[in-house]
């Protein structure tokens, strides 16, 4: 049943498929850039340039080897540096170290970070509880969701320090298969 539904993908997405018989699909495809390793860095600096935004007013969140080079440059710079199920490259360099199977949580950090910059995610991390996230005052709706996915016991996130690192790569990268399969070992 999956070989059938990555045949179905194929025939409408790959070189030849359904979609590239469609000009604009064509011409998107084109034009579309694909950033790793140091294109992602780059993409990071070119964005704050066009925005007039410092590098300590970014948040970049990755997850593999092709964003090391973002993470380093963000968090050098007094950004906000998180890895979200990452594999040991990205958990390595990362600040915050995310466990994930739901993208509530990080909005959570993310609005933190968008209110209160670096310092008020870090405090965030370091007391990562319900009481801790209600006291932020994020918005209702925002909580709302958090409480139904997580009714009672919030997922991992923790800053990466010298005493917890080599756990917090075991952890994730175990997470990261678990969540991901096969796939999840991939660089």
């Amino acid at each position: 049943e999956m070989r059938e539904v990555a045949n179905r993908l194929d025939q409408i997405f790959l070189e030849g498929g359904e979609l590239m018989k469609i000009p604009v699909y064509r011409q998107m495809v084109k034009e579309i850039k694909v950033a790793g390793g140091a294109g992602k860095a780059e993409a990071i600096q070119d964005s704050c340039r066009r925005t007039g935004n410092s590098l300590s007013q970014v948040a970049f969140a990755d997850d593999s080897i092709t964003g090391v080079q973002g993470l380093e440059l963000v968090r050098r710079n007094g950004g906000l540096a998180l890895s979200v199920n990452g594999n040991g490259y990205a958990v390595r360099v990362a600040e915050i170290v995310c466990l994930l199977d739901n993208a509530l949580p990080l909005a959570v950090l993310l609005t933190t970070f968008s209110r209160g910059g670096r310092e008020a995610v870090r405090n965030l991390a370091w007391n990562w509880s319900w009481p801790a996230i209600e006291g932020l005052g994020p918005d209702k709706v925002l909580i709302e969701q958090l409480h139904r996915v997580y009714p009672t016991d919030l997922p991992q996130v923790e800053i990466a320090t010298e005493a917890n690192l080599a756990r917090l790569v075991e952890q994730s990268e175990y997470f990261r298969t678990y969540i991901r399969g096969k796939v999840g070992k991939l660089g």
